[in-house]
């Protein structure tokens, strides 16, 4: 009888310690994602999406800076998945990259890929998107070690297969 009741209060401790581990974990302060509220929401993204189609840079700007969306935003609406840098890279929009850059630069998410296995690189490099590739590598958000999962080139694999030289003097020489 002892021991089942050294059981019980075992199993008591026990189911406190996990409720109060739960606790613990859905704090912002150390999980924030189970914290907070996802600030995303469809409307957003959609409006986001279509500010792009109509290039409303200004409601871009205040979507991003307001924290309504991110620049890791995908769109969901489209049947490809592109992100927001995928799109940028896509469109070879430069403005927008640029308020990318200055409004969530340490949120850019180059590593995100399109339901054809494409990254945001890729699309700047088919199109030839050297500013952009320009930009993205001065601010170190390409890697070019990084294959793309379709094709299985580097960025400098895939300029020298498009013969994209100026990309590759971009990627290869680029000094900080």
């Amino acid at each position: 009888m002892f021991f089942i009741r050294l059981s019980n209060i075992e199993t008591h401790a026990s189911n406190i310690y996990l409720l109060h581990l739960i606790l613990y974990m859905s704090s912002s302060q150390y999980y924030p994602i189970l914290g907070d509220p996802y600030p995303e929401k469809t409307e957003n993204i959609d409006e986001l999406f279509q500010a792009i189609k109509t290039e409303d840079y200004s409601k871009i700007y205040s979507l991003l800076s307001t924290k309504k969306v991110s620049s890791s935003t995908v769109n969901y609406a489209d049947i490809s998945r592109p992100s927001l840098l995928i799109e940028c890279c896509k469109r070879s929009d430069k403005k927008l990259l640029q308020l990318m850059i200055k409004i969530e630069k340490d949120q850019l998410k180059t590593s995100y890929e399109d339901v054809h296995g494409h990254r945001a690189t890729w699309y700047a490099i088919e199109n030839n998107f050297i500013s952009g590739i320009h930009d993205l590598i001065e601010h170190k958000l390409i890697d070019p070690n990084l294959h793309d999962t379709k094709t299985s080139f580097t960025p400098v694999l895939q300029a020298i297969e498009r013969k994209r030289s100026e990309v590759n003097i971009n990627i290869l020489f680029y000094k900080e």
